[in-house]
């Protein structure tokens, strides 16, 4: 789908309407757009339409500006079975003059303010190091470190994984479910708020799960600190994010008692209600769209 993202005013500069990080490299590019580049450009945008994967485990959606298809956003829902599950992650991306000779440019915007590294290959100015498909939004992203695989099945292994997972986990309630709720993206709003108003019930179930699977790791007196301050950060955001999704209208066109998760949680929307306050109390040249599958 497209969305107005940048503007030419009268004097001929370019007027960004939403936060994009790679601002500076277009204004500073050349007009000039090759056929090549342009030819391939379409056809990325053509693959993308109806290559890209829509489901109930992992979803992602791809925005580009009404008048250049160089200038992208994309926004990946975490898959389940995953610390990232049910987060919404930002991606910033842009085709470069040289396309298709240079890859494109990627760039990940859900970092906390540039607090959060999600993952060994994601550091926290966002910089996307290797194909977001295949490696990024995994089970273990602990082994993803140079090195760490193989400590893979070890007592120490699994025990950093675990430390890295509760932090991951705590991370994605607050900054890409929480901040997604309370200020998402114009390219994605509509989006985000559709999806956390259908998996509302089921985003909850799996904080609880989180929270449960930290707390049995707590008293570990090897890593009982960390795992506890991980433990009440993620109390803490869940109770937030609590609020926050009893917040949410029902989408426009959607019968509120239709959806699947108050079909299989309750049969009115005040039980769904009681629900989610008892669940948790307070306390290169390639083809792109691969990079963008799950």
């Amino acid at each position: 789908d497209t969305f107005e993202m940048v503007s030419e005013v009268d004097d001929g500069k370019l007027v960004f309407k939403v936060n994009y990080h790679y601002m500076s490299q277009v204004k500073n590019a050349s007009d000039a757009n090759s056929a090549a580049r342009a030819r391939r450009l379409a056809q990325e945008a053509v693959t993308l339409s109806t290559s890209l994967p829509l489901s109930s485990s992992s979803s992602v959606f791809v925005r580009c500006d009404e008048e250049r298809l160089d200038i992208m956003k994309v926004l990946i829902t975490g898959p389940a079975d995953t610390p990232y599950a049910n987060g919404c992650f930002e991606f910033d991306v842009y085709f470069p003059q040289d396309y298709p000779n240079s890859p494109p440019l990627v760039n990940l915007e859900t970092t906390g303010g540039h607090s959060v590294r999600f993952n060994p290959n994601l550091y926290n100015d966002g910089k996307v190091l290797v194909s977001v498909q295949s490696l990024i939004l995994v089970a273990e992203p602990y082994f993803n470190e140079p090195g760490y695989e193989r400590s893979r099945g070890t007592p120490s292994g699994t025990q950093s994984s675990r430390e890295y997972d509760g932090n991951i986990r705590q991370a994605t309630v607050k900054w890409a479910m929480l901040e997604q709720i309370r200020n998402p993206s114009p390219c994605f709003k509509e989006v985000i708020h559709k999806h956390f108003y259908l998996k509302r019930v089921e985003i909850m179930a799996q904080c609880e799960e989180w929270i449960a699977d930290i707390q049995q790791y707590s008293s570990d007196k090897r890593v009982g600190r960390t795992m506890s301050h991980h433990a009440a950060a993620l109390k803490r955001h869940t109770a937030q994010l609590r609020e926050e999704l009893l917040k949410l209208p029902s989408p426009e066109g959607l019968d509120p008692d239709s959806d699947d998760s108050t079909e299989k949680c309750s049969a009115t929307t005040s039980s769904e209600e009681t629900i989610l306050h008892d669940q948790v109390k307070p306390s290169s040249s390639k083809d792109i769209s691969s990079d963008f599958k799950l």
